[in-house]
């Protein structure tokens, strides 16, 4: 995935990433997809006693960070989804069909 988010960014990598997946294991894939100095937010973790291992010099070599985001005020999320209704960003470029999770490696080899 991580070459499928260089390939869109030409080589750069991503300013910010947004993980709400909520599977502790995709955060360093997320910190893999930053462009030097991105951040990652953190919001789908929310469960208590889960890890992920991570290579330390990966946020340090790339100036990364990452934050974690919680109690945010709800017109956050209605401000976001207006956003995307209203934006012309071609997001369907980013993902042409849905796919099932059952079908998940399907999805990436779409990329």
């Amino acid at each position: 995935m991580t070459a499928q988010v260089m390939r869109h960014t030409d080589g750069v990598g991503a300013d910010w990433v947004l993980e709400v997946v909520g599977v502790p294991g995709v955060i360093p894939d997320g910190i893999g997809f930053l462009n030097n100095g991105g951040t990652l937010l953190e919001v789908g973790n929310i469960g208590m006693g889960r890890s992920f291992s991570l290579d330390p010099s990966a946020l340090v070599y790339g100036n990364k960070a990452i934050r974690g985001v919680m109690l945010y005020d709800p017109v956050t999320l209605a401000t976001g989804l207006s956003f995307l209704q209203h934006t012309s960003f071609p997001f369907s470029r980013l993902m042409p069909k849905p796919f099932h999770l059952a079908d998940v490696n399907e999805a990436n080899a779409s990329f």
